[in-house]
C-alpha cells in the first residue's frame, strides 16, 4: 500500500467520523464559546465552577440578588444571581468582586479594587491595554469597563457582549 493509499484511507476514516457525529443532533449543536473575563473566570461558568476555580465555599458568598423562577410555575422569568465576593484578590490589589449570573451561566464581573489606580495600572501593565476611554473590546467578545457604583467607588468591569444581547434580547420579549 502507498503513502497515498494510506492517507485516503485516513482521510475517509476521518470523514466518516465526523458524519457519524452529526447523526446525533447534539454532536452537530455549536457550543458557545466562552470568552475571558476577570483573572481566571471566562463566561458561561456555573455557579459551580466559579465557586470551584475560586476556591470559596457558599459562606464567602452573599447573594445581592436571586430572580430564579419558581419550577412549580409556568413563569417565563429567567434566573438572574448577583452575587458579591468580599476580600477577593486579582494582581495583588484585594477588593470587592460582583458576579452576574444569567440562567446559571457567568455574564459579568465587576471588580471594586481597594487600590483603583494601583490595580488599574497593573490591569493595563499584564494585559497590554491602555483606558484612553471607558470601554475596550477584546476577542473573542468581551467588553472591559470603567465605571463608578451608586457609592462612588471606583471599579472595572468584564462582560461576555454575546450573553449580554441574549439578555437585552429577553427582556424586550418579555417585558
Amino acid at each position: 500500500m502507498t503513502i497515498r493509499e494510506r492517507r485516503a484511507i485516513r482521510f475517509s476514516l476521518y470523514l466518516i467520523l465526523s458524519l457519524s457525529l452529526c447523526v446525533v443532533p447534539a454532536g452537530c449543536r455549536k457550543r458557545p464559546q466562552n470568552t475571558r473575563l476577570i483573572g481566571e473566570l471566562e463566561s458561561y461558568q456555573s455557579i459551580d465552577q466559579v465557586r470551584s476555580r475560586l476556591l470559596t465555599t457558599p459562606k464567602d458568598w452573599k447573594i445581592i440578588q436571586d430572580s430564579r423562577p419558581d419550577p412549580a410555575k409556568e413563569d417565563p422569568r429567567v434566573g438572574v444571581i448577583t452575587i458579591s465576593l468580599q476580600n477577593y484578590k486579582h494582581l495583588g490589589v484585594p477588593g470587592e468582586l460582583i458576579l452576574h449570573f444569567f440562567n446559571n451561566r457567568l455574564v459579568s464581573t465587576v471588580f471594586f479594587p481597594t487600590d483603583f489606580p494601583a490595580y488599574k495600572a497593573g490591569l493595563e501593565e499584564r494585559e497590554r491595554i491602555k483606558f484612553d476611554q471607558v470601554e475596550i473590546f477584546r476577542r473573542p467578545r468581551t467588553r472591559i469597563w470603567i465605571g463608578k457604583d451608586s457609592r462612588k467607588r471606583d471599579c472595572i468591569g468584564w462582560e461576555d457582549t454575546a450573553l449580554r444581547n441574549e439578555i437585552d434580547q429577553w427582556l424586550a420579549q418579555n417585558k
